[in-house]
């Protein structure tokens, strides 16, 4: 079986909506094995170490390695990838010539195993049941079946000296992680390998860090959840916010909602980014960051309810764009409960959709 061919990769910025508020989470290995090619029998899933070797005098890669990041269990389903990088700590390097390290996506499932070589790990040991090996993606049952990698490069970094290497956001990097959450059944991995040596940290190391795989994300459009506590006004309760309509901008059909406040009373809505939970008249202040008033104030029916329709080509509901993630509240009359004489919902976050 040949081994998989370099490529050259460039680097990738990708341009956000404004207003659309990044998560990010970094990922450890869940798999990861050095494969010795001029050893094909030999295996070091379970060591502390990651190697890629290439023999000079030989003009042959003998050492690579393999990564798998699980990212369907990290980000949730729905969300839309942004970056992502892959972060390793090199402890040796013999050589800081031109050649990158690289990475590719595999073709095939494969089992990390448990054998565990010596020393520094340049000489693997006889493979076991379940290890990868340069000849079997689960030796000894299943051998690989060329090719092992997609042609074209995910992601790399030219040669360096020991630290932490980061291989940076591509075009490829973002798609291969988006595709690892969409199809989490063909999350395969990556291939990395380097005509120079080097060696990594593996995810067992326990002294250094394992691999990485760093993920910005926007959240999945459309979620709306409840955040904060309504304080009891003077009916007993507290009031909450709900919604209705639809969460996407193109249909321009949001509206807050709101229950449990003062029958008759009257109320303002606003909006902004951030979170908080500070005590603010009788209730709390659960939206942070810059304020947005949806005026005018709404009048509460005698339920105590209320309602707010936002329009998004108008100020300042302008502001939502897509992909972007707002908090609600309002704030309303409470005279018979004494005191600052004014109370507060819950707050309401939406993430929006085009």
């Amino acid at each position: 079986m040949s081994r998989p061919t370099c490529f050259v990769f460039a680097l990738y910025a990708l341009a956000l909506p404004a207003s659309a508020q990044l998560t990010t989470v970094a990922i450890s290995a869940s798999q990861d094995a050095t494969i010795y090619w001029q050893a094909p029998g030999t295996a070091d899933g379970g060591g502390q170490w990651l190697h890629s070797r290439f023999d000079d005098l030989a003009d042959v890669e003998t050492h690579d390695f393999l990564l798998r990041f699980d990212v369907a269990s990290q980000i949730p389903a729905g969300a839309s990838v942004q970056s992502a990088r892959i972060e390793l700590v090199c402890v040796e390097v013999f050589s800081t010539a031109a050649f990158p390290l690289v990475a590719q996506r595999v073709t095939q499932p494969w089992t990390e195993g448990s054998s565990d070589a010596a020393g520094n790990e340049w000489t693997g040991v006889a493979a076991q049941a379940g290890d990868v090996t340069a000849s079997h993606a689960s030796f000894p049952a299943t051998p690989w079946t060329p090719p092992i990698v997609t042609p074209g490069v995910v992601t790399g970094a030219a040669i360096q000296p020991p630290g932490v290497w980061i291989l940076p956001s591509t075009p490829n990097a973002i798609a291969a992680a988006q595709a690892w959450l969409d199809q989490p059944a063909a999350n395969f991995g990556l291939y990395l390998s380097t005509q120079e040596t080097v060696r990594f940290a593996s995810r067992e190391n326990g002294a250094l860090p394992g691999p990485r795989l760093v993920v910005e994300y926007l959240p999945p459009c459309g979620q709306v959840q409840n955040e904060c506590v309504a304080t009891p006004n003077s009916t007993g309760h507290g009031a909450t916010l709900g919604w209705s309509g639809s969460t996407s901008l193109a249909q321009n059909a949001f509206t807050v909602t709101l229950a449990g406040g003062v029958p008759n009373s009257i109320g303002f809505f606003f909006f902004g980014t951030l979170a908080q939970q500070t005590p603010w008249g009788n209730g709390q202040l659960c939206v942070d960051g810059q304020l947005f008033r949806l005026l005018p104030a709404v009048p509460f029916s005698a339920s105590g309810a209320a309602q707010r329709p936002l329009n998004f080509a108008t100020v300042p509901a302008n502001q939502i764009t897509p992909f972007s993630t707002w908090r609600f509240q309002c704030k309303y009359r409470d005279v018979a409960a004494g005191g600052a004489l004014f109370n507060s919902t819950d707050a309401l976050r939406a993430t929006f959709c085009p």
